[in-house]
């Protein structure tokens, strides 16, 4: 999925504090719904395996908002001294894409 410009926009994404990032999302026009339609789609299309190889067919904006979609739902920004612990708030349950599409699939039974 990742070419140079979306590995850019991801790095950026990456490096930013908090309000940077979602300045980039708000760039970028990242929207959840739109994002998760978007891979739900694909899954159905082709096939809904691990591992998922999207962004052949994609335009760059949209490889951009996917990927800075995932980022966010994989990953938590929390400011620490090292060795800290972490506060258990930030643990849940990780986003599980397979998971949302098979309900989807189920409802629609």
């Amino acid at each position: 999925m990742a070419d140079e410009k979306v590995k850019k926009a991801l790095v950026e994404w990456l490096l930013s504090d908090p309000s940077a990032q979602a300045s980039i999302l708000s760039t970028y026009d990242v929207r959840d719904d739109y994002c998760l339609t978007e891979l739900l789609a694909f899954m159905k299309k082709t096939s809904a395996e691990y591992p998922l190889l999207i962004g052949d067919d994609m335009s760059t904006q949209i490889k951009i908002k996917l990927i800075l979609f995932l980022a966010k739902k994989h990953m938590k920004n929390y400011d620490s001294t090292h060795c800290t612990n972490l506060p258990t708030l930030l643990f849940e349950e990780p986003f599980d894409l397979f998971a949302i599409y098979k309900a989807k699939q189920n409802s629609s039974l």
